[in-house]
């Protein structure tokens, strides 16, 4: 068997850790067989090699690069082509590292500030009598950890320390009130922290933020933690959870960060899988049942079920249920078409100044809902921030 085709120059670039990585792979053939020698989640050093090969990049090493696309790390920009009579004569390519460098720092953060817990996560209980037929999710729309502000300011009195609260109230209150479900689903459907970095701007619009002043790093590592909180939580309910922690226009980077927080500190459980992806809808099957999930900042709630159907065409004719969730608006909508339902989330956040003064009102809550296999949604838990003291 070939071994595989890693660039053994990388270390030139690379940590101590992250060089002991590349000789494991080289001397025994694979990432996983790697893994399971170093005693590693495969995941990990999967995220070494990645931010490896992105250094490596931005210091002009992108072995491959042409014949793939974008260097690793780097985002294509603008592109000039030449032309003659004859046909294309020269191409320029511009590639830009600013946001992958940006979301590589963060994740290396994170990594860093973590490592001292990783595969540190509690083994709960398996509950008793957990039903097979069944799945819940729990939905927390838009928490927006990091977000100050204060009634003298024309917003509402709110920090960080509100969102970690109300968070894990929240979850607290729905797994009493779910039944126990052999699956779980813990759905963070974007703007999970209010800035993106620590600019405070937000990244496209480039729009400055209300953030508290213990920094951004604290807000990345507050909704980490209470994250993992509620997970832990939810696996005193459920034989498995899923966590899905969405990028949203507030934390495009920085929601991927987090997930990878939560993913090492739940190394050693296999009850718990972080979903890592960089995909902007997710889904799932469940029996009868298509889940999706998406921030909804991106594409109208009319056009997920075009893109849904695109997406999941292997299995779309065996779905009776099609449920798609998204937050961003911060009220509840609903719309139906042809079967699929896109539903928008309320979140638990207080607002600030800047929404306070356009006008924008909504109630504040969090749900939970229940699935059938062969029935779709068969009952729901709403619980209003009232009730949490919020």
């Amino acid at each position: 068997m070939s071994k595989p085709q890693i660039d053994e120059r990388l270390k030139e670039w690379a940590t101590p850790r992250q060089a002991e990585y590349i000789d494991a792979i080289i001397k025994f053939g694979s990432i996983r067989k790697a893994a399971a020698q170093l005693g590693l989640a495969k995941q990990t050093i999967d995220h070494g090699i990645a931010m490896v090969k992105a250094r490596a990049a931005r210091g002009g090493h992108a072995p491959g690069h042409f014949d793939a696309g974008v260097a690793p790390g780097y985002r294509m920009g603008k592109v000039t082509v030449q032309r003659s009579a004859s046909g294309v004569e020269r191409v320029w390519e511009r590639q830009h590292p600013e946001r992958e460098k940006l979301r590589e720092e963060l994740i290396e953060f994170v990594a860093n500030v973590v490592d001292d817990v990783r595969g540190m996560s509690p083994l709960v209980d398996l509950p008793d009598y957990p039903s097979e037929d069944l799945l819940s999710m729990y939905c927390f729309g838009d928490p927006h950890f990091g977000l100050a502000s204060s009634k003298l300011n024309g917003g509402e009195d709110t920090e960080l320390e509100e969102a970690d609260r109300l968070t894990r109230a929240g979850i607290d209150s729905l797994v009493n009130r779910m039944p126990s479900t052999e699956k779980a689903v813990l759905l963070f459907a974007g703007d999970n922290t209010h800035a993106n970095d620590s600019t405070a701007q937000t990244p496209k619009g480039k729009h400055q933020l209300e953030v508290d002043v213990k920094g951004h790093g604290q807000s990345v590592l507050s909704v980490s933690r209470a994250i993992c909180y509620a997970s832990v939580r939810a696996l005193e309910n459920h034989d498995f959870v899923e966590v899905w922690v969405l990028p949203g226009n507030h934390d495009p980077d920085a929601a991927f960060a987090v997930a990878v927080a939560v993913s090492m500190f739940f190394e050693n459980n296999d009850r718990v899988r972080v979903r890592l992806s960089q995909d902007y809808l997710w889904h799932l099957q469940f029996g009868k049942n298509l889940i999706a999930a998406c921030h909804g900042d991106k594409v109208k709630p009319i056009e997920l079920h075009g893109i849904l159907s695109n997406d999941c065409k292997d299995f779309w004719h065996l779905c009776d249920f099609r449920y798609v969730w998204f937050g961003h608006v911060h009220h509840d909508t609903v719309l139906e078409f042809q079967k699929t339902r896109m539903e928008s989330l309320r979140t638990l956040s207080k607002t600030d100044r800047w929404h306070k003064s356009h006008g924008f009102r909504s109630m504040r809550d969090t749900r939970a809902v229940l699935y059938h296999a062969d029935h779709g949604e068969i009952s729901r838990v709403t619980v209003n921030a009232s009730l949490l003291g919020g």
